[in-house]
C-alpha cells in the first residue's frame, strides 16, 4: 500500500477538472491498441484541466521464455521488456507532469519476480535487485512520477491563488477481479468501500467499463445539518483488444465478452465538492 500527495494549483476552485485513468495498456501485444493510447494521450496534453493515473499493466511482459508466450500474439517489433516499457516512457512523456501516480499491475509483477529470481541467481546484492528487477519503478524514475504500487490512498489537493483548498481522497488499485460479468466489477468496487475510506474508488485488470456515483449521508463538522455526499466507483477499461481481423488472442480463445478500448473519466468541480463519473 502507498501513500500518494498530489497538488494541483488552479486559479478559481469553481472550475471543472477531470481524471481520465489510463490503464491495462499491455504494449508489447498485438492486441494493444496504441493508436487509440496515443489519442487519448495527447487528448489529455491539450487539456490543462486533465489529468491520469496510470492503472497497472504497462507492458504485455510475456517474453518467449514464458509459458504464456504464443508467437501469435506478441509484437515482434516490441518483444522484450526494455522496448515495452521503453515505448511507455516514450508515450508518456507529454505528460508526465500530469500523472497523478503509476500503478503496478500481475503482468508487470510477474516479470518482477521472474528478473529477480534470475537476479539472485547472479548473486546480486538485494538492494541492486530490487532497482534492476522492477520496470514500473524505473518508469516512475524517468517520468519523475509518484509509484503507487498495487494499491495507493492519494491525497487529492486543490489550491487557489488565495490560498483556499479542498482535498478529495482516492482509492487506486489495479485489482484482481477475474472474469465474471460488469456486476461482479461493480460488486468488487463497492465491496472497496467497506475496508477503504474515500471519494472516488478506480480499479482496473477487468479491462471492462463500469462506473457508479453513490449518495451516502453524513453530518457536517459541528453535526447540527444533514450533508449528502458523494462518491464515484469505476473500473477503468483498458487498451487491449482481444478481437482483431486475422490474428488471435487469449480473451478469444476463452470467448470472453468483446470490450471496446480506451478510458473512464472522472469530473470535479472543488468549490462544490460536486463529482461525477462516465465511461
Amino acid at each position: 500500500m502507498q501513500i500518494n500527495n498530489f497538488v494541483v494549483n488552479v486559479k478559481s476552485l469553481s472550475e471543472r477538472f477531470f481524471i481520465e485513468p489510463l490503464g491495462d495498456l499491455h504494449i508489447g501485444n498485438k492486441g494493444s491498441d496504441k493508436d487509440k493510447l496515443i489519442e487519448r494521450i495527447k487528448y489529455i496534453e491539450n487539456d490543462s484541466k486533465r489529468f491520469t493515473i496510470i492503472m497497472g499493466d504497462l507492458a504485455d511482459c510475456i517474453t518467449v521464455s514464458d509459458k504464456r508466450f504464443d508467437v501469435k500474439t506478441y509484437d515482434p517489433f516490441l518483444e522484450e521488456p526494455d522496448k515495452q516499457y521503453g515505448y511507455v516512457i516514450d508515450a508518456l512523456r507529454p505528460i508526465q507532469n500530469k500523472i497523478i501516480g503509476i500503478h503496478t499491475g500481475n503482468h508487470d509483477e510477474t516479470l518482477r519476480k521472474k528478473m529477480a529470481l534470475q537476479l539472485r541467481a547472479s548473486s546480486m546484492s538485494e538492494d541492486y535487485i530490487a532497482e534492476e528487477s522492477d520496470w514500473v519503478q524505473k518508469v516512475c524514475r524517468e517520468l519523475n512520477s509518484p509509484y503507487l504500487g498495487l494499491s495507493a490512498f492519494t491525497r487529492l489537493t486543490f489550491k487557489d491563488i488565495n490560498g483556499q483548498v479542498v482535498q478529495f481522497k482516492i482509492y487506486s488499485t489495479h485489482g484482481s477481479v477475474a472474469g465474471g460479468r460488469t456486476g461482479n466489477t461493480i460488486n468488487k468496487l463497492e465491496d472497496m468501500i467497506k475496508f477503504f475510506s474515500a471519494d472516488i474508488y478506480l480499479m482496473g485488470h477487468t479491462h471492462k467499463f463500469a462506473t457508479d456515483k453513490q449518495i451516502y449521508l453524513d453530518i457536517s463538522q459541528r453535526g447540527r445539518k444533514l450533508r449528502k455526499r458523494t462518491r464515484v466507483l469505476g473500473s477503468t477499461g483498458g487498451f487491449l483488444d482481444g478481437y482483431k481481423e486475422n490474428e488471435t488472442s487469449y480473451v478469444e480463445s476463452r470467448n470472453l465478452q468483446p470490450s471496446r478500448t480506451g478510458t473512464i473519466t472522472v469530473s470535479i468541480k472543488p468549490d462544490q465538492r460536486s463529482l461525477s463519473i462516465h465511461s
